[in-house]
């Protein structure tokens, strides 16, 4: 009875490295997952603030020298607090000559350098004449 030695199958041991291999690779795929969700997060905050820098610009078009600048700055901003996180902008200058800043995420209220991502902020000169 030579055939009883023998062992068919997998051991114990080959299954929990086959698991362990498993694990690692469906982990590095919802890292990689995780990553291109924050990518596109960060992508759609900065799509969204330029639009707003656009919305911006034609307000400021719009009005020309008729004035009412504080109430469209009041409107701008409830739109950004809207669609961006803690969004908030500033409209300011004179025609023809306007500068708009906007904000977003947790970012100060002071933008010496346009910073992107999920806190950042934009800054534009605007000569409209």
């Amino acid at each position: 009875m030579t055939g009883l030695n023998k062992v068919n199958g997998l051991s114990l041991f080959e299954v929990l490295v086959s698991l362990l291999l498993i694990s690692l690779i469906l982990f590095g795929l919802e890292t990689g997952q995780v990553y291109s969700i924050k990518q596109a997060r960060m992508a759609w905050f900065l799509n969204t603030a330029m639009n707003q820098m656009n919305n911006a610009t034609e307000r400021l078009i719009a009005l020309q020298t008729y004035g009412g600048l504080k109430e469209q700055t009041d409107l701008w901003n409830a739109e950004n607090k809207r669609v961006l996180p803690s969004g908030f902008g500033t409209l300011s200058g004179a025609w023809p000559n306007y500068s708009v800043t906007i904000y977003w995420g947790k970012i100060s209220h002071h933008c010496a350098k346009q910073k992107t991502g999920s806190s950042g902020c934009l800054r534009q000169k605007i000569q409209l004449a």
